[in-house]
């Protein structure tokens, strides 16, 4: 998968940044990516295939290297989508959903990374499950996928710039601006949000807060030549 580096955003970050370490500017951009997939989920990919084995109720994903999952948006077991339930919603329908054996109809998240279907396959199949799911940079991840920088790479850029403007007692630091990338950055994500559900990649940059700040006149951007000891 070609990535794309946390390095990538320096020229849209780091002039509006005067000395601004890059370790913490690197910091903030992955914070607003994680933050960004994590409220859109905009960056969906489809599991590889995997064969079920009879007896064997618990399954891992397989995703991407300095990933994490999301959610679970949706998972089909030999073509036909199954239903997520809790423990306690399994309790409901099955006297003891642990143990019961047919062809799955539910699945369960044990964990971020694993799921249980139910019943437990009682029939070997191969390439039975598949799934969509909405991913994350991890917290180690260098980068992200080189769609989603295409695709997003003002909307991560306002929300890197809203936390460092945010900062405190640091040269750039700029509340009003702070503001402002914070609101671009959560209408942004409303409209990534609503274009990702309806299978869109690339959601046109919001107006409406850039144009509620009209009234005040070109929101100012800092060039300050001090720097950080």
């Amino acid at each position: 998968m070609a990535n794309k580096l946390w390095t990538d955003w320096f020229d849209e970050i780091l002039p509006e940044m005067p000395g601004c370490p890059q370790d913490y500017a690197k910091h903030h951009i992955k914070q607003s990516a994680i933050e960004f997939c994590s409220l859109t989920k905009a960056w969906r990919v489809d599991q590889e295939p995997i064969s079920s084995s009879v007896g064997v109720h618990t399954y891992e994903f397989e995703i991407p290297d300095k990933t994490d999952i999301t959610q679970i948006l949706q998972l089909w077991y030999d073509g036909t989508q199954i239903t997520p339930k809790s423990a306690d919603e399994l309790g409901k329908i099955y006297k003891n959903w642990n143990i019961e054996a047919g062809t799955p109809i539910y699945y369960l998240q044990e964990t971020p990374d694993t799921f249980r279907l139910v019943p437990i396959p009682d029939t070997a199949k191969a390439s039975a499950i598949t799934a969509k799911l909405a991913i994350q940079p991890s917290r180690d991840a260098t980068g992200l996928d080189a769609a989603i920088f295409q695709n997003w790479f003002h909307e991560i850029a306002a929300g890197a710039k809203a936390r460092l403007y945010a900062s405190p007692k640091k040269p750039y630091t700029d509340l009003k601006l702070a503001d402002y990338y914070r609101q671009m950055f959560m209408q942004d994500c409303g409209s990534a949000s609503f274009d990702a559900s309806r299978g869109m990649t690339r959601a046109p940059i919001s107006t409406a807060i850039r144009d509620s700040y009209r009234g005040l006149g070109e929101l100012p951007v800092k060039r300050i030549t001090t720097t950080i000891p």
